[in-house]
């Protein structure tokens, strides 16, 4: 088991953050898109979001996730390889990895830059029964554990939460929606890898993969609701941040109530937050 492995077991909030990340990867979920051939309707197979935030979440942690696939009844089905497990008989696979930029080296765990943060932050909290003026030194590594982790400790502290400004809360949601647009496009590039796979065995045109929705929504009014996704995601792991939600949707109902939009982009945007 791998030093990146042993840290995501040991630590709950680093399941938390890396949770929250592959809950916002499989928002939506996305689907393999087969054209239709003579008798033979247009198929668009969805990949349950569960299977999904199960590679997203190797990903994360490995860096890397080895998925495998095969074309049965006209759907394609998906399995995601535990490491160094063969595909399944009459299967193909592909790895695919996580990559932050052109710059970086692909394959990288979140964790890795994380690990000696954790380590110092373990360090000072075991100076707090010695020295309480750490405290605030603790708390400040902590801090950078999370930012690290691409989820700020305010996104996950609804006290906290329930206080803040909302643009506070925005900023700190713009590190957390990158990542997470990130690991989406590497999912895209590495399922449609997979898709190109399973044609080149079956002799079935399979025209890619795409995602069912965009997790940040854009056009027209939807411009202005580009935290209504990540919302759903925080909502789903039991995590309110209803101050965001209060903040665009009231500004949107008041220029609705007021005529300069109508109640269908109203409800459009309401809708981006699953309400």
């Amino acid at each position: 088991m791998s030093k990146e492995r042993d840290l995501f077991d040991k630590h709950h909030f680093i399941q938390k953050s890396i949770g929250l990340l592959a809950s916002g990867a499989a928002w939506g979920s996305g689907h393999f898109y087969i054209p239709s051939r003579g008798f033979t309707p247009t198929v668009d197979h969805n990949i349950s979001e569960g299977v999904l935030k199960q590679l997203a979440t190797a990903m994360l942690v490995d860096g890397s996730v080895s998925v495998a696939g095969k074309l049965e009844h006209s759907k394609i089905s998906v399995e995601v390889l535990r490491p160094d497990q063969p595909a399944p008989e009459g299967s193909v696979s592909v790895v695919i990895l996580r990559q932050t930029s052109s710059f970086d080296e692909p394959g990288q765990s979140i964790l890795s830059g994380v690990r000696r943060l954790v380590d110092v932050s373990e360090k000072i909290f075991d100076q707090l029964q010695f020295d309480p003026s750490a405290l605030k030194l603790a708390k400040r590594s902590l801090d950078s554990v999370h930012s690290a982790l691409s989820v700020p400790g305010l996104l996950l502290d609804q006290s906290a939460i329930d206080k803040a400004h909302p643009v506070s809360i925005k900023g700190a949601l713009i590190l957390f929606r990158g990542d997470v647009q990130n690991l989406r496009h590497n999912i895209r590039f590495g399922l449609s890898n997979l898709a190109d796979e399973v044609e080149l065995l079956s002799g079935e045109e399979i025209g890619g993969w795409w995602w069912n929705e965009d997790f940040i929504p854009q056009g027209g009014l939807r411009n202005t609701c580009t935290n209504g996704p990540a919302y759903q995601v925080f909502s789903a792991n039991g995590i309110d941040l209803h101050p965001v939600r209060n903040d665009e949707l009231g500004a949107l109902e008041m220029m609705r109530d007021s005529g300069f939009i109508s109640n269908q982009s109203y409800n459009e945007c309401r809708a981006c937050y699953g309400l």
